[in-house]
């Protein structure tokens, strides 16, 4: 199972709205990351209007760029989930890091994002404790909301996640990368997102006429480190290319992304996936503003 992190985070790969995940996902803030081994529990209070969950994990993987001990919690208050009604609040917050990986080559802690595709460089935020000597003990520690709606063939979400990185800079010591996202989206055809309550997230819908489903969708998000400047090269695109911080004047660490999507439910396994990227990348080195158009095919069962 994955750590407990995000309402996005913890949808399936079969039910997200958009193709691809937000920046306060694993495809962002936290980095990618994957687990090897450990325990977890979840459960449900209150007539399952109350939910919590509780993970403890080693992480690390083949070609990952972060390992170590994951612990966190998250809790989820659902007042509403009825006739197509749901509202939805949570709060998450997790401690990752690995004990003694301190130092220049650390590579516990990179809050991330994909920056000229997923074969591409990315943009690194910052690392824990790339400013630390050896065998130091820092950790990327991060809080996360919540709160989502639905109503009748209409359903609205948004995070915000922000993550001190310990010792990420000689000079300015923590960093601070604030992430978020806010979403909606529409069912022409009248459907209604299905929710959860064991998991705390959406689920895909179950299409009413015999053409299947069609949903609109469109998504605003960002990510930045607050405190990179001048004095700094905390901000990086891929590995060993130019760094931002200091470059030309410039001392951003920022990305906006806008994605405009179109689904096609066809029947409960077969579903068709049309998205439309904007997006601007400014990490001192020039600002970038690619667009993307991408489709995804899905059978599930």
């Amino acid at each position: 199972f994955k750590p407990f992190r995000g309402m996005e985070e913890l949808t399936s790969s079969n039910e997200i709205s958009l193709i691809e995940r937000p920046v306060t996902s694993a495809t962002g803030i936290y980095a990618n990351r994957q687990f090897l081994m450990g325990v977890g529990y979840k459960g449900l209070l209150m007539g399952d209007t109350l939910g919590y969950q509780a993970h403890l994990m080693q992480l690390g993987a083949a070609n990952s760029t972060n390992e170590g001990t994951s612990m966190g919690v998250r809790t989820y208050f659902v007042p509403v989930n009825a006739d197509g009604t749901t509202i939805h609040a949570g709060l998450s917050y997790s401690i990752d890091g690995e004990p003694g990986r301190g130092g220049s080559t650390n590579t516990t802690n990179r809050p991330q994002y994909p920056y000229a595709g997923r074969r591409g460089p990315v943009i690194r935020f910052g690392d824990a404790g790339g400013a630390s000597a050896a065998n130091s003990d820092d950790h990327q520690k991060t809080l996360a909301l919540e709160l989502a709606g639905a109503m009748g063939p209409f359903t609205a979400q948004a995070e915000y996640a922000t993550a001190t990185l310990e010792n990420a800079d000689a000079v300015t010591g923590d960093a601070k990368v604030d992430a978020y996202y806010m979403q909606l989206g529409w069912f022409i055809t009248g459907e209604n997102s299905a929710y959860k309550a064991d998991r705390g997230a959406f689920g895909k819908p179950k299409p009413l006429g015999e053409n299947g489903a069609l949903e609109l969708v469109a998504r605003y998000e960002a990510m930045e480190n607050k405190d990179e400047d001048a004095t700094n090269n905390m901000c990086a695109i891929g590995t060993g290319l130019a760094t931002a911080g200091g470059v030309g004047g410039e001392t951003a660490c920022e990305i906006t992304l806008i994605t405009a999507g179109l689904n096609w439910y066809l029947n409960p396994n077969v579903r068709f996936m049309l998205n439309y990227y904007m997006g601007e990348a400014d990490v001192g080195v020039g600002t970038d503003e690619p667009d993307a158009i991408t489709l995804r095919t899905q059978l599930s069962f």
